[in-house]
């Protein structure tokens, strides 16, 4: 099983605003998920978290890596 957690709590900066709540999310794949499930998943989670990602740079990013594209 390959489970994915994320857990934000509240927060409030003075003059710019917050988040009144805490946000707390797990998605757990079982343990036959194909690939294309774990990077739907990663999605979700990042965009739950507010990361503005989209399957298709996640793809791009993952074959850039596999490729030796990817800068450090």
């Amino acid at each position: 099983m390959i489970k994915i957690n994320y857990k934000e709590e509240s927060y409030y900066y003075e003059g710019v605003g917050g988040q009144a709540y805490d946000v707390d999310m797990e998605i757990k794949l079982k343990e036959d998920a194909r690939l294309k499930d774990v990077v739907d998943a990663m999605v979700r989670i990042l965009q739950g978290a507010r990361y503005q990602v989209t399957k298709t740079a996640m793809l791009t990013a993952i074959e850039d890596i596999f490729e030796g594209r990817e800068e450090y």
